[in-house]
């Protein structure tokens, strides 16, 4: 697998992980239950901080092949 689709693979990966944070969310509002939607939300952080982590390193190694 090459570079693209490790990306491919880790941006697949971390849309899910966001998707699943989003429910716990969702499911959270309707309990009422502050602290795990806090918790939630800084999970979705860290997957944000993550992929552009991810996509900027990708970027960089395709910089000093050429």
């Amino acid at each position: 697998m090459g570079e693209w689709g490790k990306a491919a693979v880790l941006w697949i990966v971390l849309l899910v992980w966001v998707g699943l944070l989003l429910e716990g969310i969702v499911y959270a509002e309707s309990r009422e239950d502050l602290s795990v939607k806090h918790a939630l939300l800084a999970g979705i952080g860290l997957a944000a901080a993550g992929s552009s982590i991810a996509f900027g390193w990708l970027l960089s190694r395709n910089r000093k092949k050429r």
